[in-house]
């Protein structure tokens, strides 16, 4: 048995290993890149992306762009590149190092192959290509539902500079459109950009790359300078129509560092708006502090008020007029579905662990950008021993003995449920031929993955807690008395079910500005391209940081106060009560997103974007009820005890 367990160990220090290995790799700011003077640098393309479907699709599967002889997969396979739905690939797009290139045909002297094609059809000389009109129609339908086009180089997003200002600086969208379209129902495609590269010079002939920007047009001619060119359109009638994809490509000096070079690109929403966000934390904050005062003062005063009594009368518990006295001997005693209990609540501890860890990662990294094994290992498998310890404390508290298997089931429920909840939806987003399906042998990995380091480290933190003495309220032997008699609620709001919806109103309340900010940004072609949060990971990290703190502190304090009026109607079955209580949060968030999608994204968005919506919502509000949860749970464990 102990050299099984020593070759576990070392298997599961070299997967750490592997792990950190990657992450060292592709840590920003880790490995800045230097490029020789004439050095061919790869554009990469990754996908096309829409804020009003929200279905990304893949570059060359989507469209019938054409592509290099040699396509392959230039990415990294990142853990946020999988559940974006990116995949960087090869392109024709010739890029040497400052050397400017003035209105080049796409493809002329490369090795030209994959278009969509007909049998014995020829492939060009160059990406100038007569297409079909199913073909023309493809590009309408696309544009019409205002797709954009996202290149990478070296790791630096494509961007397209605003044609205005709203502020001292200027601002960029990420991506850049595929066309244009107005309501008289003509629509113009981008055949044509211009693409300029910010550098700093490193030394002699050696350059770091600053910035990557794209400005499309559409031009009617292969003269892309001409001030006669005309717009190219292709729609209302679709008709059978050669298109020629031209580019140029500048180089500008830049004074910007490479370790700054995400700087000028940070501002992803007006001043006026970020403003808003912090006022909209401020006045919860404003909110839960009062809130505290008074819950404060409340209970200090009913409880003083309890134990002066007893003290100037001399009763005893039985003899006090105070009812949560006289629970002395069943507060304790263990709640229905013990093991099933004490795993709920040891899976929201991890859970609370892994959300704190990746926003303490995410304020100096991105954590996402990292390879699966190493976020899983920086992210959640810490959280595990958390998990497993807080699993077999709490299973050890109720008189419980077998540790290992409440740790065990506390590190693997989560992980089972949000994998079976993903599998399904990935199979409805790979029917529609989206990119943000996830390979099932990468998703089988990550599972993996995630078992084999979260498993041994619960188990650790269940074997740290087994050599502790389980936690005893004095006085409370319940073993000696029979349950005792639950009185029938005398007040509507004495009945549990009124408990549980009144104490997910007020957390609820408190962040409800800084949701609806949250849910703008993801769903309204935002953070959802996955640029933003790359860019303002620091400043998205702290306003998290402020609302979570907001939120623990609000279902904390509403948990004891309903915990303690239920104490007073003589009810001692607190247990369960304290885990409904604080996860009651989930059910408000899970209408809002109902709401939301019925209010905001209903009826433009796509079918399979209506499915990832629903499971990404339905995986957050899982996630936010065993958090809230087991936070209530701690919160009134410390009051009772």
């Amino acid at each position: 048995m102990k050299a099984v367990c020593r070759s576990y160990g070392a298997a599961l220090l070299l997967l750490l290993l592997l792990a950190v290995s990657d992450a060292c790799d592709v840590l920003p700011g880790a490995a800045p890149v230097e490029y020789d003077v004439g050095e061919e640098v790869m554009v990469q393309v990754v996908k096309l992306s829409s804020p009003q479907t929200g279905l990304p699709l893949d570059y060359y599967e989507a469209l019938p762009f054409c592509a290099p002889k040699d396509l392959r997969d230039e990415g990294r396979h990142r853990l946020g590149q999988l559940l974006r739905g990116d995949r960087a690939l090869t392109s024709l797009y010739a890029v040497h190092v400052l050397r400017a290139e003035r209105c080049k045909v796409l493809g002329a002297n490369m090795s030209v192959a994959r278009w969509h094609k007909s049998e014995g059809e020829q492939l060009p000389a160059d990406c100038t290509h007569s297409y079909t009109a199913a073909e023309i129609a493809q590009f309408v339908r696309l544009i019409k539902d205002n797709y954009r086009v996202h290149w990478e180089l070296d790791d630096m997003p494509a961007m397209q500079p605003k044609p205005y200002l709203t502020g001292v600086r200027q601002e960029y969208d990420a991506g850049f459109l595929l066309g244009q379209h107005d309501d008289s129902g003509t629509v113009t495609l981008n055949n044509y950009v211009r693409i300029t590269i910010k550098y700093a010079p490193h030394g002699e002939d050696k350059i770091h790359i600053v910035g990557f920007e794209v400005e499309p047009r559409s031009i009617d001619s292969s003269d892309c300078h001409s001030r006669e060119s005309r717009q190219l359109r292709i729609a209302p009638e679709p008709v059978t129509k050669s298109i020629t994809w031209t580019y140029s490509v500048t180089w500008e000096e830049s004074s910007v560092s490479w370790h700054e070079r995400w700087e000028p690109y940070r501002i992803a929403t007006a001043p006026s708006v970020a403003e808003v966000r912090w006022l909209a934390v401020a006045n919860s904050a404003l909110v839960v502090f009062f809130l505290t005062g008074t819950v404060a003062a409340i209970l200090l005063r009913a409880l003083h008020a309890d134990i002066t009594s007893k003290l100037v009368t001399g009763a005893s518990d039985e003899e006090d007029g105070a009812a949560w006295k006289q629970l002395c001997a069943d507060v304790a005693r263990p709640p229905p579905l013990p093991l099933l209990f004490a795993c709920l609540v040891g899976c929201g501890t991890e859970v609370l662990a892994s959300v704190a860890a990746a926003l303490a990662c995410g304020g100096f990294g991105r954590p996402l950008a990292l390879p699966p094994a190493a976020t899983i290992s920086l992210l959640c498998a810490p959280a595990a021993a958390a998990g497993g310890y807080v699993a077999a404390r709490m299973y050890g508290t109720m008189r419980k003995k077998r540790w290992w298997l409440s740790s065990s089931l506390a590190a693997l429920l989560a992980p089972l449920l949000l994998f079976s909840l993903f599998g399904l939806m990935n199979l409805v987003i790979a029917s529609a031929k989206s990119s943000r399906a996830v390979p099932f042998a990468a998703l089988l990995e990550l599972f993996l993955v995630l078992c084999a380091t979260s498993l041994p480290l619960a188990l650790a933190g269940g074997y740290a807690a087994k050599l502790r003495q389980p936690i005893v309220a004095s006085g409370c032997h319940f073993e000696r008395h029979v349950p005792r008699f639950v009185p029938p609620p005398r007040h509507w709001f004495e009945r549990p079910t009124a408990r549980v919806l009144l104490s997910g109103a007020l957390p609820f309340g408190a962040v409800l500005v800084e949701l609806l900010i949250v849910f703008c940004e993801l769903w309204r072609g935002k953070v959802a391209t996955g640029v933003v949060a790359s860019l303002s990971t620091s400043d998205l990290c702290l306003f998290l940081v402020v609302v979570l703190a907001i939120l623990i502190v609000t279902c904390a304090e509403t948990a004891v106060v309903m915990c303690y009026f239920q104490l007073c109607a003589e009810d001692h079955r607190w247990w369960w009560c304290a885990f409904a209580n604080g996860s009651s949060l989930a059910l408000y968030v899970l209408c809002y997103c109902a709401l939301f999608y019925f209010a905001r994204l209903w009826p433009r968005a796509a079918a399979a974007a209506t499915v990832i919506y629903v499971g990404y919502s339905l995986c957050a509000v899982l996630l936010l009820a065993l958090m809230t949860g087991a936070v209530g749970v701690g919160a009134c464990f410390v009051f009772v005890y």
